[in-house]
């Protein structure tokens, strides 16, 4: 998983004994050349091809055709924990799965590539010092879950009109925006409220448009902590995905066309879209604010950190 600037080791099946730690080498060649040599066939920004790049380093077939094989049917990695100590680990090859199952087609930065969010907004109150508002996701196949969700944040929001107030959309790589419309109205709806809000690489398509939104309403008053998002302002949305019978391979298309920086709208645009389209300019990052994948009490401990530097 890509971690900062970083590619780093999270995860491994129960039966590989590995410690976790920053990826150092592949087969003996350094990590840095492999994606200089892989990112001539990886599209988008930076940061989106540090998202669905370290794929490659797990795929024995992709690092051959690159020009980095694995040897005696097993690949190496080398890796750097914590405290700097160096682990060698081999995986033998009888452990690989088809690629197409694990391809992140969804790049949350999750260690699991199946994860899924248990609910679509979690609040966090009580604390004294403001809110906090978890938003993983704004994907509802169901199609009314989310809606409810961001219907109770918004009550909440306006219950606490006074408070300063953190959204977390870190991980969170899209969906329907507009079903966010009545909480992004809440939190305009205080003139005087503080907002953070919380982005990384794997910030995508909808949350990216939620974000330039608050960044159009609320102006100066609100700051976004992190790291540079998965895309741009003007991107290429909605379509969907194409697996191809022969090859088995899923293709992602995009058919409507987003440009939050300067506001156009092409044919392609769907009305309900090009309604809310806004120029927004640039969301330049007001601070950075990189963490490892964390549990829940972690996350908590962050947005209080990040509340009381606010208030204070």
């Amino acid at each position: 998983m890509s971690i900062a600037s970083s590619v780093h080791l999270v995860f491994a099946a129960p039966d590989i004994t590995a410690s976790t730690g920053a990826l150092v080498a592949v087969n003996g060649t350094p990590v840095r050349q492999i994606e200089s040599a892989a990112g001539r066939f990886l599209a988008g920004t930076p940061q989106r091809k540090r998202v669905i790049g370290s794929i490659l380093l797990a795929w024995p077939y992709a690092l051959a055709q690159l020009g980095f094989p694995s040897k005696g049917g097993a690949t190496e990695y080398r890796l750097q924990d914590a405290d700097g100590q160096i682990i060698d680990l081999k995986v033998d090859h009888e452990n690989t799965a088809l690629a197409s199952t694990l391809y992140p087609r969804s790049e949350h930065g999750r260690a699991d590539p199946a994860w899924e969010p248990g609910t679509f907004v979690k609040i966090i109150t009580g604390t004294g010092i403001g809110l906090s508002i978890a938003l993983p996701s704004f994907f509802d196949p169901g199609e009314t879950a989310l809606a409810k969700a961001i219907s109770n944040a918004a009550e909440q929001v306006t219950a606490h009109a006074h408070s300063p107030l953190l959204i977390d959309v870190r991980g969170n790589t899209g969906g329907d925006f507009l079903k966010t419309m009545p909480l992004i109205d809440a939190i305009a709806g205080s003139a005087r409220r503080q907002v953070v809000v919380l982005v990384d690489k794997f910030t995508f398509s909808a949350a990216i448009v939620f974000v330039a939104i608050l960044k159009h309403r609320l102006g100066d008053r609100l700051r976004i902590l992190g790291e540079d998002m998965g895309d741009g302002l003007a991107f290429f949305a909605e379509g969907g995905l194409l697996d191809l019978p022969a090859s088995r391979a899923a293709v992602r298309y995009s058919s409507a066309f987003h440009d939050w920086k300067t506001g156009c709208i092409d044919e392609t645009t769907p009305p309900e879209i090009a309604h809310h389209i806004v120029a927004v300019g640039s969301l330049d990052l007001d601070g950075p604010c990189i963490a490892e994948p964390t549990v829940a009490k972690a996350d908590g401990d962050l947005y209080r950190h990040i509340l009381t530097r606010l208030t204070s």
